[in-house]
């Protein structure tokens, strides 16, 4: 559960020596982050300008992409958040790993908006703290929680070496360890309903759909943007999610025809409320 995830990042489709160069390049800043982080204690942050990440040298590479590609990332996202939020507004970021898109959130509101974080994961949920602290964001409240139709548990796998990839509904590497997550519904966490809710960004590798159902008074009511990474690697999930969407009265034309094959393992998409201005 992480924007851009290693899956994401990779060149859809491409040959061996495009993938053999981009584990090159990873490796490079790998070693360049680890020979820094040998000089820090408690773990290393770094200050890109626009965010501090941090490296933890703890073996997931979703921190070593986010590194690599800071800011271009960080740029390109701001520019296509800012279209939907101002200074002062309400966004929730669910699936938010260690914090990436939460910071640049943070950035667009401003310190009398508000972010709420839904991060299940033990590890990133620790990082994304260290990053809210380090980055001074006390507009972002996080909580340690997944997000679903309804307050249950569930088993988190860790499908691969990015944490970004961790799934609910994905247990094809079951060798990788898993852990037991607590879930509940947007519609109950009272502190939602305090301001009015102008985006829900959703990046939770398949989950999206339980995510929505579980949201579906707060949207409702609300009418935010849905920002949702959706693709191919999870169609079933893909397709249901943007029923729900229809069903909740979102324009959803721009994506029906769509190859989600092409689109790989998920790509970010918005939706806006038909009633929109």
């Amino acid at each position: 559960m992480g924007w851009r995830s290693i899956g994401s990042y990779a060149a859809r489709g491409s040959s061996g020596p495009v993938r053999a160069w981009q584990r090159a390049r990873r490796d490079a800043w790998h070693l360049g982050l680890k020979a820094r982080s040998r000089l820090s204690r408690g773990g290393l942050f770094v200050d890109y300008g626009c965010v501090r990440l941090l490296y933890s040298d703890d073996g997931d590479l979703q921190e070593i992409y986010y590194h690599m590609n800071c800011r271009r990332w960080h740029d390109a996202e701001r520019a296509r958040l800012s279209r939907y939020l101002e200074p002062g507004d309400a966004a929730i970021d669910v699936g938010a790993n260690m914090g990436f898109v939460a910071a640049i959130l943070a950035s667009i509101v401003g310190h009398e908006g508000r972010v709420f974080c839904f991060e299940p994961a033990k590890r990133p949920f620790k990082k994304l703290q260290k990053m809210v602290a380090a980055n001074e964001l006390d507009q972002v409240l996080s909580f340690n929680l997944g997000c679903g139709s309804e307050a249950s548990s569930a088993v988190l796998h860790s499908v691969s070496a990015s944490s970004g990839n961790s799934s609910i509904v994905n247990e094809s590497d079951k060798g990788r360890l898993s852990e037991r997550i607590e879930i509940v519904s947007l519609d109950s966490i009272a502190v939602l309903r305090e301001r009015r809710i102008k985006l829900i960004k959703i990046d939770t590798e398949g989950y999206e759909p339980e995510v929505l159902a579980g949201g579906r008074e707060l949207i409702q009511d609300h009418r935010p943007v849905i920002y949702s990474e959706l693709g191919g690697g999870y169609l079933d999930s893909t397709q249901r999610a943007i029923e729900i969407l229809r069903e909740l009265d979102y324009a959803v034309d721009h994506v029906l025809d769509r190859d989600w094959q092409k689109v790989g393992r998920g790509a970010d998409f918005a939706f806006l409320p038909r009633d929109s201005d």
